[in-house]
């Protein structure tokens, strides 16, 4: 993999939500009702891109969290089982991962408005502040 950043630039990190429902469990998903949504948020820095052997860069997407709205009033059975699917989801290790940048830029993205070095930096402004 080759990374291009250029040292001069200071990051530039934003924050993306994407639906991921239909990476979901379709039958998890159908059983808690119609127009379920499952939503991960994101954070990259614009100015980091790599060449993943393709001709076209990406950005590294860190994975910061999951929203789940389920489509109908939950029981809180129910509630606590979604919650706990969506936890085991959310530990699993190929949550972040690289998204060639022209993708990105067809999202709907926003700044990350802390003073943030790293991505480990947005990470603990995201965890205090969720966006």
């Amino acid at each position: 993999m080759n990374t291009q950043v250029n040292k001069s630039v200071k990051p530039s990190f934003r924050f993306v939500k994407i639906d991921e429902t239909e990476h979901w469990n379709p039958e998890f998903v159908n059983s808690m009702g119609e127009g379920t949504k499952i939503i991960a948020t994101y954070a990259y820095d614009e100015t980091d891109r790599t060449f993943c052997c393709e001709l076209s860069p990406s950005h590294w997407m860190e994975y910061l969290g999951t929203d789940f709205f389920p489509g109908r009033e939950l029981t809180d059975e129910e509630n606590e089982e979604a919650y706990g699917k969506i936890l085991e989801g959310e530990s699993s290790d190929d949550a972040s991962h690289y998204r060639q940048c022209w993708d990105v830029k067809k999202l709907d993205t926003h700044p990350v408005t802390c003073d943030a070095e790293t991505l480990e930096d947005v990470r603990e402004c995201f965890q205090a502040n969720p966006w």
